[in-house]
């Protein structure tokens, strides 16, 4: 597992969910780099792979135009 995918990781330590924008500003990275790694942690990768089910992504109810990220059971486990 790449470095950044647990800097990604543990920004949901504190957190019920972040958005896309957190993980930006925290980690640096570019939108497009976000979602690609919240899908590896998620259910699948970008190219069909099975992810690793650590993390859900959801539109944010406040703001349907904003996604937001939380961590599933397995995350929460880990």
């Amino acid at each position: 597992m790449p470095l950044h995918f647990l800097e990604t990781f543990l920004i949901f330590a504190g957190s019920e969910s972040v958005t896309y924008r957190q993980i930006e500003d925290a980690l640096e990275l570019t939108n497009s780099s976000v979602s690609r790694t919240l899908n590896a942690l998620g259910e699948r990768h970008r190219k069909g792979d099975r992810g690793h089910g650590l993390v859900e992504v959801f539109i944010d109810p406040g703001e349907g135009r904003r996604y937001r990220a939380r961590l599933t059971k397995r995350g929460k486990a880990l």
